[in-house]
């Protein structure tokens, strides 16, 4: 991961200083802060998602690390520094993406309006809250399946290890469907008081 990382933060920074200067040139403000926007929250998507996909291997690997009868050896190798990988690269990409973003929508100015109304921040929290609720749809229905399947025909050595992993998978949809819950409502309530004056 670091192999392929490094290069990849070079190329980063590079083409990323040569966007902001494209856009500070053909674009006016308003438009420029637009498609500044739209790269903005595509990163922030692709680094929620590879935080999730992260996530939920390293659920597993404290699963398996715990609770099974797997040794330490090549495979919960691998998927700790798969999980570790994704989570270094994944967090920062979020999270770098996503801070302007959040602090542009809770300015109080015009350009704070204009974030929060914006389509591409909409579509955005809208396919966070989509994700968080078929996510932990799928995890609900696959937890009480393996929860009525254990009870009701038998109980084996993987019961507890595939309960614990389903609850704990469901928790990070749970946290990701709160989470952009509460910001599509913050900006519904930043609305409302506009509205109001």
């Amino acid at each position: 991961p670091i192999s392929v990382g490094l290069p990849l933060c070079i190329l980063w920074f590079y083409y990323g200083n040569w966007f902001t200067v494209e856009v500070a040139n053909r674009y006016t403000q308003s438009n420029g802060r637009a498609v500044t926007r739209l790269r903005k929250y595509l990163l922030s998507f692709i680094g929620l998602t590879a935080l999730i996909v992260s996530l939920i291997l390293l659920v597993g690997f404290f699963v398996n690390l715990t609770l099974t009868s797997v040794l330490w050896g090549e495979s919960l190798r691998s998927k700790v520094a798969g999980s570790i990988a994704a989570i270094i690269s994944a967090l920062p990409l979020w999270v770098l993406s996503w801070s302007p973003m959040q602090s542009e929508s809770r300015d109080d100015t015009e350009i704070g309006a204009e974030a929060r109304g914006s389509v591409t921040r909409r579509v955005y929290l809208y396919i966070g809250i989509f994700s968080g609720v078929v996510g932990g749809m799928v995890y609900s229905i696959i937890l009480v399946n393996t929860l009525l399947f254990g009870l009701l025909d038998h109980t084996d050595s993987t019961f507890v290890p595939n309960l614990i992993q389903n609850f704990g998978n469901l928790l990070v949809f749970l946290v990701i469907l709160i989470y952009h819950l509460q910001n599509l409502t913050k900006d519904h309530s930043y609305k409302k008081e506009e509205d109001a004056t």
